[in-house]
């Protein structure tokens, strides 16, 4: 870091540094007013994660601020509406981002030790309002600043732990899928932009490729539009094997197909009494067919009769 890079990091050191080492009865005193009470909740569980490391308190804050700083054009860059006027400073911005950022990883990492260091009612109380406050839209911190921070805090206690493994954990009780943990369902892809930006990818359905899904015409003649998956089950040695199908009704495709379907999807639309199959299977269909490998796969397996002669205008 530059000399003039070093001077505002050891100014916002101490700002910090005044926050955090505040005597305990100031604290509680701060959150008896309604207007700093959960900036002093955030104080104290800053101090708390500081006093966790086993290297110098110091040390630890200043490369905390540091990481930051030498971020703070490409944190800033994250926000499209631009930031607070406030926040302009880079000082304060920067600042925010620290206590912001170690506030929550310490609330997130005392959830997984089972509540050490804090009173059971106190970390259940803010653990359900930072649960419910990160899957805010608005309230995003860019992931990059919380695997920093998470590295030059958590990491130096228990290397081995996994930041995404701490976030999902902690965020499962607000999962709505109940049956399916997120842990179970922790993305490849390793670039996130935020926790929510994790939390959607945990959601993101089979890749229906790697799955060797095959497309067939189900014979179902009850209903026209009926759909089914299913999974062939072959014996092998102990073990059940097969590749799943998706049985799809049959769809000629002409020139006036298109216009066929835009006519009856918006009578669903604008008619609230009648039912939405029709709406739910262009649906279905539009989630499916996302790349022109799956229109040949659907052509190929005679589920669409492609009367356009082009597959991209099918």
């Amino acid at each position: 870091m530059a000399d003039s890079d070093i001077g505002v990091a050891d100014s916002i050191y101490v700002s910090i540094h005044e926050l955090i080492d505040k005597p305990e009865a100031q604290i509680e005193q701060d959150k008896q007013r309604n207007l700093k009470r959960f900036e002093a909740n955030k104080v104290s569980y800053v101090r708390n994660l500081f006093r966790r490391l086993n290297s110098p308190r110091d040390e630890a804050m200043k490369e905390c601020i540091k990481k930051v700083l030498e971020r703070i054009d490409q944190i800033k860059s994250c926000y499209e509406g631009g930031v607070e006027e406030v926040y302009q400073n880079n000082n304060k911005f920067a600042e925010m981002m620290v206590i912001d950022g170690c506030f929550i990883l310490e609330v997130i990492y005392a959830s997984f030790k089972k509540h050490d260091s804090h009173s059971f009612f106190d970390i259940n109380l803010v653990s359900l309002y930072v649960k419910h406050d990160l899957v805010l839209l608005e309230n995003q911190i860019p992931f990059f600043v919380l695997e920093d921070l998470f590295r030059c805090t958590i990491s130096l206690i228990e290397p081995s732990l996994s930041l995404v493994t701490l976030v999902l954990e902690f965020l499962e009780d607000i999962n709505p899928f109940s049956d399916k943990k997120l842990v179970d369902n922790i993305p490849a892809d390793t670039d996130h932009d935020h926790i929510l930006g994790l939390l959607q990818k945990c959601y993101q359905p089979m890749d229906l490729s790697r799955a060797g899904l095959k497309f067939a015409p189900n014979k179902n003649e009850k209903s026209i539009l009926t759909m089914e998956f299913k999974v062939s089950r072959l014996p092998f040695h102990f073990f059940l094997m097969g590749k799943p199908t998706f049985f799809m009704p049959v769809l000629t495709i002409e020139d006036y197909t298109e216009s066929f379907f835009r006519n009856l999807i918006a009578y669903e639309q604008f008619t609230p009494a009648t039912s939405k199959h029709i709406t739910s299977y262009a649906f279905a269909m539009d989630c499916l067919l996302d790349s022109q490998e799956y229109v040949h796969k659907v052509i190929d397996s005679k589920v669409f009769i492609n009367n356009l002669g082009s597959t991209k205008e099918a």
